[in-house]
């Protein structure tokens, strides 16, 4: 799953695909990365 939050394409996807601002994609993939961890 980490390669998901810390890969190009999920940036490409949500920024470019999904419209996304650089900073909310930034927040939400952190928070992605942190649940995964801590689950």
């Amino acid at each position: 799953m980490l390669w998901f939050c810390f890969g190009f394409g999920a940036w490409r996807t949500l920024v470019k695909e999904c419209g996304w601002s650089w900073d909310d994609a930034e927040r939400w993939l952190a928070r992605q990365a942190v649940t995964i961890f801590t689950s």
